[in-house]
């Protein structure tokens, strides 16, 4: 999960003028039972949601686009009853991952 997370942000600001290229990582247990991760970072151009709020960018495979990654995050947060939530305010993509530790056995 964090290497898609950490993936996808290095993608961005590679793109980036040296100066501008930055990478916020946090983690943190927001409950006794709550884990948060946050990953920020700048970027430039337009994001697209599809349905499902997630972003329908990256890799070109052709002509379709795909955001596979953070698709893979969602699920893994989905499947320790957590949830992935995105978004994308004045060129600053933001994603959070809450995990509940009673899913994960901690």
């Amino acid at each position: 999960m964090f290497g898609n997370l950490i993936e996808n942000a290095m993608n961005a600001v590679r793109k980036l003028k040296p100066e501008n290229r930055r990478v916020n990582v946090a983690a943190s247990m927001l409950t006794e039972k709550i884990l948060g991760i946050s990953v920020e970072n700048p970027f430039d151009g337009v994001l697209d949601f599809n349905a499902d709020g997630l972003p329908v960018c990256g890799k070109n495979s052709g002509s379709e686009r795909h955001g596979l990654g953070l698709i893979s995050v969602s699920r893994i947060a989905a499947r320790y009853g957590g949830l992935l939530k995105v978004d994308a305010t004045d060129n600053v993509f933001h994603a959070a991952v809450i995990l509940y530790c009673s899913e994960l056995n901690l």
